[in-house]
């Protein structure tokens, strides 16, 4: 990774982040969107995470801006994670132990999954139809539906945390400025 690669992605966190803290809705409110995004983030929805955080964070009167960035975790950069871990996971919840996992999906790895490209429906059909034939599908779908639940959860209470830590920090400083003043 370059340098300018790495401050980039650290530009895009901060900025998101502190998108995050300053959107105007309850902090449970902002949570339960960036949990949404999370979720549906990582399951695959085959690139329509991000129009159904939409459609569901509407649905349900969830905060649209915070799931829409939630459901950026899963990224070109992040895929290749998820997926590995996903089918990992699910591989040794059936029986498999973790050398045999592995190596299954480094097997994998070239023939199945494909980094960074977009697959168009045909061809995503016919991938998920490759990945049942290989006895992949239900590992990958059984460690994916964990993850997407956990990570789900963990940044649910994450940005609920961050949001309110931020705000009571905020109105420490703007009463201290308002006892400046008076």
């Amino acid at each position: 990774m370059t340098k300018k690669y790495k401050s980039g992605i650290r530009r895009w966190i901060r900025l998101n982040h502190l998108k995050l803290k300053r959107i105007n809705d309850t902090p449970k409110n902002i949570a339960r969107g960036v949990a949404l995004g999370v979720f549906l983030g990582i399951f695959p929805t085959f690139g329509l995470g991000l129009l159904l955080a939409l459609l569901f964070s509407w649905l349900f009167k969830m905060n649209k801006p915070a799931a829409v960035i939630g459901s950026f975790i899963m990224n070109p950069y992040t895929s290749l994670f998820f997926w590995a871990a996903s089918y990992v996971l699910g591989a040794m919840l059936l029986g498999m132990s973790w050398d045999q996992a592995w190596g299954a999906f480094k097997s994998l790895n070239g023939s199945v999954f494909r980094e960074g490209s977009i697959l168009r429906m045909d061809e995503t059909l016919k991938s998920t139809l490759e990945l049942l034939a290989k006895g992949v599908l239900l590992p990958y779908l059984l460690g994916n539906f964990i993850l997407s639940v956990v990570g789900a959860a963990l940044s649910y209470y994450l940005t609920l945390e961050t949001v309110v830590a931020y705000r009571h920090s905020r109105q420490k400083h703007l009463e201290k400025i308002r006892l400046g003043h008076q």
